[in-house]
């Protein structure tokens, strides 16, 4: 399997994203980097301005601030219970461990230079940091003990991860290499080369699989027991990327540039899926614990929510009564409104003017119940009149005969590319 992807054009099937759900604002400087708490309703940013800041996913709304670091807060992290908050602080040359819920300042750990980047192991008990002195260190989180170092590296280390079993350590590096050692003695296991940039971001797939790293203006797909390399995801060359992530399920890859895009693939075909256009270079970009959302940091001072999936929302009615609406902001419009009138105008992407086509939406709502282990079929039919007939029926997923038959009344709706109201 090798894709290749080149140019800043948008391919077939990607969508520009321009409004986020929420933005949350507050940081005097860039944000640097972003993460969701574990059960997704809180977001954690670190700034230019010396600060990190604990957020309300839902609503933006500022919880606390961890305030403490003499510099910029170049990396941050959950624990994976959601009760602390790691932080890395450039050029003071800590890392720092705090409590979520009351904002204390819990351990601090101290190097001797710059941490460019933190994460915690899965099961919590120890702390990683890279630096820019060419290491990454483990540490022990509840004594703050340095357990061990992985030295090879020829230049700093922006970028550190755990393998989900937790037995394994990956660190990306401005040698333009990435790195994967045994996490228990240190000892290196291979060296992923290839790139002619310094290695910003790497990031494992959830099953450990698979590993990805971004550098220059490419991130590349990595068999994580072999090190061949499996695809590569090139977007614009107007900026490099700053980050990259794997969707909980696998099945798509984020990326961050300066180019001031994050940009959503389709793992398996190399399909550029979204781009979530800001007013700044893209630092930092992640995916939310349940992939229906991504979270960006912005050199703009601004952090970012935005629609992952598309997600369709039908209430049951009559013709005359309908109404279906796209439920996530910033997404394509699927919109069906005219009340009480005969015909429905619809919103929705380009279906060809005679004939069929299923419309496939990864989360769905119907009668305001969520939906989203369901696939929903949306059969289209179109006549010479440009009329059409949309029968709407969902299964569940791989299991077409399943038990759920949903019966959304036929809609005959008129397209509102054609310019016609539904009064015509």
């Amino acid at each position: 399997m090798f894709w290749f992807i080149i140019g800043a054009a948008a391919v077939y099937g990607e969508e520009v994203v321009t409004e986020p759900i929420v933005t949350f604002t507050g940081h005097t400087g860039a944000i640097f980097s972003v993460a969701f708490s574990p059960d997704g309703t809180e977001v954690l940013t670190g700034g230019k301005d010396h600060t990190a800041r604990l957020w309300e996913a839902d609503n933006g709304t500022l919880i606390r601030t961890f305030s403490g670091h003499s510099d910029y807060v170049h990396s941050v992290a959950f624990s994976p219970d959601g009760s602390k908050v790691l932080t890395a602080g450039y050029d003071d040359k800590t890392a720092r461990l705090w409590d979520a819920a009351t904002g204390t300042l819990v351990r601090v750990f101290n190097h001797a230079d710059t941490v460019l980047c933190v994460a915690f192991s899965p099961d919590g008990s120890t702390v990683l940091t890279g630096s820019n002195d060419n290491i990454a260190r483990l540490w022990n989180a509840t004594t703050g003990l340095l357990v061990r170092v992985f030295s090879g590296h020829t230049q700093g280390v922006p970028s550190v991860a755990f393998s989900p079993d937790g037995m394994k350590v990956l660190t990306g590096s401005y040698d333009e290499t990435a790195r994967l050692w045994e996490a228990d003695n240190g000892t290196l296991i291979r060296t992923f080369s290839g790139h002619t940039s310094q290695v910003s971001s790497v990031a494992f797939s959830h099953d450990g699989t698979k590993i990805l790293t971004g550098a220059g203006y490419t991130a590349r797909l990595w068999d994580a027991s072999m090190g061949a390399q499996l695809g590569s995801f090139t977007g614009s060359n107007q900026g490099g990327v700053t980050s990259v992530a794997f969707s909980p399920d696998g099945t798509k890859i984020l990326t961050g540039s300066w180019d001031m895009t994050a940009r959503l693939w389709n793992e398996a075909t190399g399909e550029r899926i979204l781009t979530f256009q800001h007013s700044g270079g893209v630092t930092s970009a992640v995916f939310s614990p349940d992939g229906a959302d991504v979270l960006t940091g912005c050199g703009d001072g601004n952090s970012r929510l935005w629609a992952a999936v598309r997600t369709l929302t039908v209430q049951s009615a009559p013709v005359a009564g309908v109404n279906i609406s796209g439920d996530r902001p910033g997404t394509t419009a699927y919109t069906a409104e005219c009340i009480g009138t005969e015909a429905v105008n619809l919103a929705a992407p380009m279906v060809a003017p005679i004939g069929g086509r299923n419309w496939f939406f990864e989360y769905w709502v119907i009668d305001g119940q969520p939906r989203s282990r369901y696939i929903p079929i949306v059969s289209l039919t179109m006549d010479t009149d440009h009329a059409a007939i949309a029968v709407y029926d969902c299964a569940p997923a791989g299991d077409v005969d399943g038990d759920c038959k949903v019966n959304i009344l036929d809609l005959i709706f008129i397209r509102n590319r054609l310019g016609r109201t539904c009064s015509q």
